[in-house]
């Protein structure tokens, strides 16, 4: 179901709060407070939802798939911002499958309005999934949709990923289609005599 106009903010906040056991949960995961409460004035925090996963990296909110038999997930979900901090979408992440997917399909980067690089040339933290980045008190960012992902990766002096493996897969999304492919009508080439 199409809402007429979607409200990332309006509806991420219908989801629950997390509840006792979801932040012990998150603490034996190695999730510091920060990591799941935020802090004052910089993210809000994570709440819980059910989902309807979908292709591309995109979910639905299972309260607007009512009569769709579709498998709903339990997720936790965070507001996604931009770099100026405007709310553009609600990422949800299936801490089960470690599945993570955006609703409006707008979101590259999760923790794009607070990456904290510290200072110029710094190395920008990419993290490999939500949880580490949680862990990290989300210092960094989390790759939603690569293809969103890409032109922002591109544009920062130098990433820091977590080991070899997953800065392959980060190097292998930058490389991917690098440059457009260029061509040209038949009938605006010349034949050489």
């Amino acid at each position: 179901m199409k809402l007429a106009s979607p409200n990332p903010a309006a509806e991420h906040s219908r989801g629950e709060v997390l509840r006792p056991q979801d932040r012990a949960w998150l603490r034996q995961q190695g999730v510091g407070p920060a990591g799941y409460l935020g802090r004052l004035g910089t993210f809000g925090l994570p709440l819980r939802d059910v989902v309807v996963l979908r292709r591309g990296r995109r979910f639905d909110f299972a309260r607007h798939c009512r009569g769709e038999q579709v498998e709903r997930r339990k997720v936790l979900t965070f507001l996604a911002h931009d770099e100026l901090g405007a709310p553009i979408d609600v990422v949800a992440w299936d801490t089960v499958n470690d599945a993570i997917a955006c609703w409006l399909g707008l979101c590259g980067l999760l923790g794009l309005d607070f990456p904290c690089p510290g200072i110029a040339g710094d190395p920008l933290v990419v993290f490999p999934d939500p949880l580490s980045w949680l862990k990290a008190d989300r210092r960094g960012v989390v790759i939603v949709r690569p293809s969103l992902a890409r032109h922002h990766l591109l544009e920062v002096d130098a990433i820091r990923t977590a080991d070899i493996a997953h800065a392959g897969a980060v190097e292998s999304l930058l490389l991917r289609g690098l440059l457009p492919r260029i061509t040209v009508p038949a009938s605006s080439v010349r034949r050489v005599a």
